[in-house]
């Protein structure tokens, strides 16, 4: 799988923790953002642009990096997470 979009790598994270976890993510949760190389999240550009296209596709949260200025979308609950390993602890358990 090639993903060319860096706010994609928590969401493709999420889902291949999913599956080893066999544990479904909550489906009106949206989750994106970058990963670095040392497992923190960076935001990524345009977050409150993608949280309200989000919102009208249905989505009532939202996990994204922390560091985003703040953003958010009325309506919406979101959570922000510092790294894959917070990210990790909070939606599975584990850490």
């Amino acid at each position: 799988m090639k993903i060319s979009e860096p706010a994609a790598d928590l969401a493709v994270a999420a889902a291949l923790l999913s599956a080893r976890e066999d544990a479904p993510l909550p489906p009106e949760t949206v989750i994106f953002g970058e990963i670095s190389l040392s497992g923190a999240l960076r935001p990524v550009g345009q977050m409150e642009n993608r949280l309200k296209e989000a919102q009208k596709l249905g989505f009532t949260t939202a996990i994204v990096p922390a560091g985003g200025k703040g953003v958010s979308v009325a309506g919406m609950a979101t959570t922000e997470m510092a790294d894959l390993a917070a990210f990790v602890g909070e939606t599975f358990g584990a850490g």
